[in-house]
């Protein structure tokens, strides 16, 4: 399928920092923040989930260092979740409760760690977390462009779409949709020429794609 990734790059290649650090303790602050910032180039630190939501896009992506307070609930990691899906978390916590690790994996944390931890076990945990947020990120790009494009087709380039991807030939097409083969023909090219594929599988893949990312919704037709 010929489509930007719309990435331009891997995520090694990356130069924005993705990596944020949500901790109200001062020692978190200055003990893990150096550490992250010297592995990935900087970090970004904000005293709650509140501050982090505000200062943050919902569109973005990256990794959520949270540190659960000493009360170790779990809601912001849930929060977090809810209004930033681009975004995976890795949990800490003093001492944690095992009800507070089973309680943040439940609530979408990729990992935990208890404090104090080695060095190692934070950037391990981190870079997992990164990758799996960066692969988030692709498919969600390709997921918008393939949408994008799904979009300019008009109501019965759909219909036909619709169908094509399930296998039915032209003929068959035309049968179920009342229309002559000529004008299914038509039709079909209209769709491949609009989403810029090249075969039937291509199309496919681009159909899918546009169906991959959760919040996919279906927009308006044009005339």
């Amino acid at each position: 399928m010929d489509m930007p990734d719309h990435t331009g790059a891997t995520l090694e290649q990356t130069e924005i920092v993705h990596v944020h650090l949500i901790a109200a303790s001062t020692n978190v602050r200055t003990i893990i923040g150096p550490v992250i910032a010297s592995k990935y180039g900087g970090v970004f630190c904000h005293d709650s989930v509140a501050d982090f939501q505000i200062s943050v896009p919902a569109d973005d992506w990256g990794v959520v260092l949270l540190e659960v307070p000493e009360e170790n609930r779990v809601d912001g990691a849930e929060l977090i979740r809810q209004t930033h899906p681009g975004f995976r978390l890795v949990v800490t916590a003093q001492q944690p409760e095992v009800n507070t690790v089973i309680e943040a994996l439940r609530a979408g944390a990729s990992d935990f760690f208890p404090l104090p931890a080695p060095t190692p076990a934070v950037i391990d945990a981190l870079t997992r977390a990164l990758r799996k947020a960066w692969s988030g990120h692709v498919v969600r790009q390709q997921s918008v462009e393939a949408d994008r494009r799904l979009r300019t087709l008009t109501r019965r380039e759909s219909d036909v779409l619709e169908l094509l991807v399930t296998g039915e030939t032209s003929k068959q097409i035309a049968r179920e949709l009342g229309l002559s083969h000529r004008t299914v023909e038509y039709f079909r090219a209209r769709v491949f020429a609009k989403t810029g594929v090249d075969s039937i599988a291509d199309l496919m893949r681009m159909y899918a794609a546009a169906r991959a990312w959760p919040d996919f919704q279906t927009g308006p037709h044009t005339a």
